[in-house]
């Protein structure tokens, strides 16, 4: 994907103060391809982007220019740099989308009353669809997945942003990636990412009914994801995690291999390998059951 002030200019009206050209979008708080568009807001986030060399230019604000000058980026100023950059994704990221034929593996096994996209979508050998499942553009699997009844992969991600013209939705450019035998409950939910952070589940992940996975979610492998649990946006999940029934893991947060999040927990950190988590807010296993105790005994 290019951006340059061309692209800048047709999505929101700005003129660059001299041309430039970047290879893609990036957050400041996560890792950044060379020569990425970011935007910075807020100064609490000067540092993020100081430290990601994947940066090259910045929207900023006019109080925040000089500082992002200091960090060697280009900047480009503007009232408000969310807007505009979030409506230069949807522009450049629609410009740049490509069709091309689905393809199905001739040993995949479709239930005719599913239905599967005719561009763009990825079916390898020996998966399964049951009826009632959906499969949109943008999908690839692998060998061996199941998609069970009346599940949604690829779905556009819930990404709406406030900005001083109002909200502003978000157009996912990028994808669902499924491993090797993965396999997707019936009624589940699984958001499309951007470019710069696709969705993907690894190798033998298990995904049981009623789960909502939100976009750019990245799993190891055979991790095992419960009924009616939800893993919020930008998750990484280790390989080998267990995310009990019911439970939340809140955006942008980290699980580790071998971790355990127990059922109903609320998760707001991220949780180190082969932790054990409960509660809302979730805190280590064992510390909630001696406060249990404790207050139990009272």
């Amino acid at each position: 994907m290019l951006i340059d002030e061309t692209v800048l200019e047709r999505a929101t009206g700005l003129k660059a103060p001299a041309p430039f050209v970047c290879h893609g979008f990036a957050l400041a708080t996560q890792p950044a391809a060379a020569q990425s568009l970011a935007f910075l807001d807020d100064a609490q986030f000067l540092s993020a982007v100081a430290d990601n060399a994947g940066i090259a230019v910045v929207l900023t604000t006019p109080a925040l220019k000089e500082a992002v000058l200091g960090t060697g980026r280009v900047a480009i100023v503007t009232d408000d740099p969310r807007h505009d950059f979030y409506q230069t994704l949807n522009v450049a990221g629609r410009e740049h989308a490509t069709q091309r034929p689905t393809f199905i593996d001739p040993t995949a096994v479709i239930h005719p009353r599913a239905t599967i996209s005719g561009c763009n979508v990825h079916i390898g050998p020996r998966c399964i669809i049951e009826p009632g499942a959906v499969i949109l553009p943008d999908v690839t699997m692998g060998a061996e997945c199941i998609i069970r009844a009346n599940a949604v992969v690829g779905t556009e991600g819930y990404e709406y942003k406030r900005t001083s013209r109002g909200l502003l939705p978000v157009f996912h450019d990028g994808s669902v990636v499924l491993g090797d035998r993965v396999e997707v409950g019936g009624n589940s939910c699984l958001d499309k990412g951007f470019h710069f952070r696709h969705t993907q589940l690894g190798n033998d992940t298990k995904v049981d009914n009623l789960v909502h996975i939100a976009h750019g979610v990245h799993t190891g492998q055979r991790c095992l994801i419960v009924a009616h649990a939800m893993v919020a946006g930008s998750v990484t999940l280790g390989n080998d995690v267990w995310v009990g029934p019911g439970a939340m893991i809140s955006n942008g947060l980290t699980v580790g291999d071998g971790a355990s999040i127990s059922l109903g927990a609320v998760v707001t950190k991220s949780v180190p390998a082969g932790a054990r988590v409960s509660g809302n807010f979730a805190v280590p296993h064992e510390k909630l059951l001696r406060h249990v105790k404790s207050i139990s005994a009272e």
